[in-house]
């Protein structure tokens, strides 16, 4: 099934169903703009309300009508207040005879129990999607919503069909509410850079430690590379060296060719806003990634890396700690000299 989200495909979450089986379920990454008119008055106790093509919409309704914009027809499951939706409350809306049909079936194998149900119910011809609305690195599953799954894929449900949408907000400036990039769009600036511009791509290599003799661009992806790798981290309870598994994901990784010998230089970029924080030993789990993918041919056959930090100077000040573990710190205020999608 081909992603209808407009996101970005992010690594699965691995998820353990209370019948003791892993499945992974397909997670995508999707940017939305936060509300900054005229505030509602029903926020149901504080959700966020996000601007979606001009109107006030609560995160469910904003995946519901991306996946309108794709020819998918469908609800807002709104299980606080037991009620399937397609607009702001106080619109409400019957199900379809299938879709009830459906629904009724994976409440029985649920135990007769709605709790834990997706956040959306959609369909288009055959086919269905549930999929769940995560706000980046806030929210995560709850065991209601374990038991939800293992209740659909018991019902018939693809594995495929259930997905999890990861969002975040679009970034503001503090000043007149001007709508800064967010992370994904300065990514994806910063590799055409490193493909299209000379002049940027020569002064980004000699801030790093090793980039000063490479020349020109032959791989990149900023579409989150993801691995789980194996690194050597403290036990958190004793404190003693221990090998564990690490998931993450590369925000862009670029990799650059030296002209007469040819080898290559990965580079692991990990963007950062002025509003991020790190997660536990992302810097080291960054170094093992990179270490891993050394003479990889899916990920640009480079036979040295680097990793750079670009963020901020006041997020460096924040996490000067873990920022001084990546190779090379690159402000954004230096990048926006050259690029104006940096520029506030």
């Amino acid at each position: 099934m081909t992603n209808p989200l407009r996101g970005n495909l992010l690594s699965p979450l691995t998820l353990k169903l209370p019948c003791g089986d892993s499945v992974d379920l397909p997670r995508y990454r999707c940017l939305f703009r936060p509300w900054q008119g005229q505030p509602i008055s029903d926020t149901y106790g504080g959700k966020a309300v996000l601007d979606f093509e001009g109107s006030p919409v609560f995160p469910e309704l904003a995946i519901l009508e991306t996946l309108q914009g794709a020819g998918w027809d469908g609800v807002w499951v709104d299980t606080f207040r037991n009620t399937f939706r397609r607009a702001m409350p106080p619109d409400y809306c019957v199900l379809p005879q299938h879709a009830q049909k459906l629904y009724d079936r994976i409440c029985r194998a649920n135990g007769g129990k709605t709790s834990g149900c997706f956040d959306v119910l959609a369909w288009k011809d055959s086919d269905y999607l549930l999929v769940e609305s995560k706000r980046q690195l806030k929210d995560s599953l709850q065991a209601t919503q374990e038991a939800w799954v293992e209740a659909a894929l018991r019902s018939g449900i693809p594995l495929d069909s259930l997905l999890i949408c990861e969002w975040e907000l679009e970034q503001t400036s503090s000043e007149g509410g001007k709508r800064l990039p967010g992370e994904k769009a300065l990514d994806q600036a910063l590799e055409k850079a490193f493909k299209r511009d000379d002049a940027f791509r020569q002064w980004f290599l000699s801030k790093t430690k090793q980039g000063a003799k490479y020349s020109c661009c032959v791989w990149s992806r900023s579409n989150y590379p993801w691995a789980k790798v194996k690194v050597l981290l403290p036990n958190e309870h004793t404190g003693a060296l221990e090998m564990v598994a690490r998931e993450g994901e590369t925000d862009v990784l670029a990799v650059f060719e030296e002209h007469e010998t040819k080898r290559r230089l990965g580079i692991h970029i990990e963007n950062k806003l002025a509003s991020g924080h790190f997660t536990p030993f992302q810097p080291e789990v960054c170094a093992a990634r990179a270490d891993f993918w050394v003479r990889n041919a899916d990920y640009g056959n480079y036979d040295e890396w680097e990793t750079v930090l670009l963020a901020p100077v006041s997020f460096f000040q924040r996490n000067v700690a873990d920022a001084r573990k990546f190779t090379t710190f690159i402000s954004h205020e230096d990048v926006a000299v050259h690029l104006s999608s940096f520029r506030d």
